[in-house]
C-alpha cells in the first residue's frame, strides 16, 4: 500500500489496521480501501478515519450508503447501482457490500490521482517536504536499535536519499533550482 500511494509505511499500516478493525471491509478490498484513504487524505485531508468509515457505512448497508454517498460523490453509475441492489436482494449482502466498497474505492483512488496532477508548483513543493519529513520519521523509527558496523553505540540513520527529497523540496518552496 506504502508503494503504490506514496505513503510511508508507518501510515499505510495504520490504514490498514483501520480497514481490519472494522470488520465491514471485504477482505478482498482491503488493500484497495486503504489505498483510497490514504490517497484521499492527501489530496482532500479527509481523514483516514473518516474515509475508513465510509467504506465501513457501505459494508453495512451497501444499497443505502451507496445512495447517500453518490449524493455527494456523483461516482455510481446505475448500473453498478442495479447490481449492488440485486444482489442485497437476492440476500447476497456480502457480495453487495464487496461490489459497493470497490466501486467507491475505484473512483475515489482515480479522483485523488486527478486531484493531485493537478496541484500547483507551491502545492507540490510542499507536499515534497511533507513527504520527506514522514520518511525521514519512518527511517529513524526503521532503525532505532540498529548497529553501524564497528560502532558500539546505537544511532538513529536516515538515509540520504530521503535528506536529497527533503533538500530539494525546501529549496523549490524557496525558488532555488537545483
Amino acid at each position: 500500500v506504502a508503494g503504490t500511494t506514496g505513503a510511508t509505511k508507518g501510515a499505510a499500516a495504520e490504514a490498514l489496521q483501520q480497514a481490519v478493525a472494522s470488520g465491514r471491509v471485504a477482505a478482498g478490498n482491503l488493500e484497495l480501501v486503504s489505498s483510497a484513504a490514504l490517497k484521499m487524505e492527501k489530496s482532500t485531508g479527509q481523514s483516514v478515519s473518516e474515509t475508513i468509515k465510509q467504506f465501513e457505512d457501505l459494508g453495512k448497508s451497501p444499497v443505502e450508503a451507496s445512495l447517500k454517498l453518490n449524493e455527494s460523490q456523483r461516482y455510481l453509475t446505475a448500473e453498478i447501482y442495479r447490481q449492488i441492489k440485486a444482489l442485497e436482494d437476492q440476500g447476497k449482502a456480502a457480495d453487495a457490500a464487496a461490489l459497493a466498497q470497490k466501486t467507491f474505492a475505484d473512483a475515489m483512488n482515480g479522483r485523488s490521482d486527478q486531484l493531485i496532477q493537478n496541484l500547483g508548483y507551491l502545492e507540490k513543493a510542499w507536499a515534497g517536504v511533507k513527504e520527506g519529513a514522514k520518511e525521514a520519521w519512518d527511517a529513524m523509527l526503521d532503525r532505532v536499535g540498529n548497529r553501524r558496523e564497528g560502532s558500539s553505540r546505537r544511532a538513529l540513520w536516515i538515509s540520504e536519499p530521503v535528506v536529497a527529497k527533503v533538500a530539494v523540496s525546501l529549496r523549490a518552496v524557496r525558488g532555488i533550482r537545483p
